[in-house]
């Protein structure tokens, strides 16, 4: 029994971090420590959204691409070059011309193609802010985790605690069977070392609380020297909100599924490609206001006007080229549309399956442990008349924080299924950020 009570923490700590289970074992628990001062995770969401690193390059590639597009915008009216020429040692017969000539050049400009620049550029920026927020997402679910994971902790060091509490009971009790000649060395030895390892554990428990602070640090984006005190709390209300995820349709699933917008507007952006690619056909405007060529035979003074056409006859097939590639590129896109769809309903179905599995065992745990503490009763009354011994009622009270420990670990299981899928629907995203906010209407 000694044995497999120890082979169960090492067990429950390399399977995953238990949490708190559910109101039945809230009495189990030490009172909650002062929390003032201590950073909430709606508060830690906030301060992630606008502080951390991890979503610092992602923030500043919208600044850029905005710039783009607003370059974009003053590129729809025509560069104006400037030319001049003075001639130091100009001609004797210059016939009453000046010696220099001035140049307003317009350069080769199509109206249609830098009109579809912009739409392009538009799009690039939509896509920007959407992996911006799919950066945002992703940071917010490992913000959960986290949160869940010390939340397991702070319960896992409650149970660790009691279960110290009665190996050094089970010890105190071998040591006086060993004084009264009943035990032998070998069994206080035994009993000494289960209180070595929970304590052991104790220090294993406090460890791992330490690295993942350390990790939410550097998520928030604190100094390393800050230090920071998390407050659990109402970690459901927090997490999961009100939303109902048996009335979430796969449809809307997919509609808020930022991945599957940025591929349709990656979709838009290589039909805009094809078009600029045809409109590569077009002839360019040539436009030009100079002076008389000081050298030329013209003896007129003043500005002149000009315009023209520019149109290449010969390119090697690059234009024809163009459009076929870019067709191309849209048909292999269209393609990995299928793949993302299927790729997100498998990802839906698989956390909906997984939700179902970790019901399923977490009422089988909430079982075992009352079952176990009915045993625990049965056996107590069994030693309060004399009928079973003190290391019974020890081993029953073990088997019973055993299996609170199991229910915790299934709710920690269970909660983080939950969280992944209020992060595939979009709600987790949505409590904390408005992404129309976020995005100018495309045109």
């Amino acid at each position: 029994m000694k044995s497999v009570v120890a082979l169960y923490f090492l067990l429950a700590l390399a399977s995953g971090l238990p949490n708190r289970a559910f109101p039945a074992g809230a009495a189990d628990r030490e009172p909650a420590a002062d929390t003032a001062g201590a950073m909430g995770f709606s508060e830690a969401a906030r301060r992630l959204i606008l502080d951390s690193p991890y979503l610092r390059n992602s923030a500043i590639e919208i600044d850029l691409r905005r710039m783009d597009e607003r370059d974009s915008r003053y590129g729809v009216l025509p560069s104006v070059s400037f030319r001049t020429r003075y001639f130091v040692d100009p001609p004797d017969d210059l016939q009453g011309k000046e010696p220099y000539a001035i140049d307003f050049v317009i350069d080769a400009y199509n109206p249609i193609e830098r009109f579809y620049t912009i739409e392009v550029r538009k799009i690039i920026t939509a896509m920007a802010v959407l992996r911006h927020l799919q950066a945002i997402s992703e940071s917010l679910e490992r913000l959960g985790t986290a949160y869940l994971e010390l939340d397991g902790l702070d319960e896992l060091a409650q149970f660790n605690r009691q279960w110290i509490a009665l190996a050094e009971q089970y010890a105190a009790y071998q040591r006086t069977r060993l004084d009264a000649g009943s035990a032998t060395p070998l069994e206080r030895s035994a009993a000494d070392l289960e209180v070595a390892i929970g304590q052991a554990e104790q220090e294993k428990i406090a460890a791992a609380r330490k690295s993942i602070l350390h990790g939410l640090r550097g998520l928030l984006g604190l100094p390393e020297d800050q230090a920071l005190a998390v407050a659990c709390g109402d970690l459901s209300r927090e997490l999961y909100g009100e939303v109902d995820l048996a009335a979430v349709s796969f449809s809307a699933v997919k509609e808020n599924a930022l991945d599957m917008q940025i591929h349709n507007l990656k979709l838009a952006l290589q039909k805009r490609h094809i078009t600029l690619a045809r409109t590569r056909y077009l002839p360019n405007l040539l436009l030009g206001l100079q002076t008389t060529d000081p050298l030329g035979s013209r003896t007129d003074n003043g500005l002149f006007f000009s315009i023209g056409f520019e149109l290449p006859l010969w390119d090697g097939l690059k234009r024809f080229n163009d459009i076929e590639r870019q067709q191309v590129v849209l048909r292999q896109y269209q393609a990995e549309e299928e793949v993302k769809s299927i790729d997100l309903t498998n990802k839906w179905e698989n956390a909906r399956n997984r939700l179902a599995e970790t019901a399923t065992q977490l009422r089988l745990a909430h079982v075992q442990r009352d079952l176990s503490g009915l045993r625990e009763m049965q056996v107590e009354t069994g030693y309060q008349a004399g009928r079973d011994s003190f290391a019974n009622l020890l081993a029953e009270r073990r088997r019973v924080l055993e299996m609170r420990k199991n229910l915790a670990t299934r709710s920690l299981e269970h909660r983080k299924t939950l969280l992944t899928l209020h992060k595939l629907s979009g709600d987790l995203l949505r409590r904390f950020v408005n992404p129309g906010a976020w995005q100018e209407p495309l045109e």
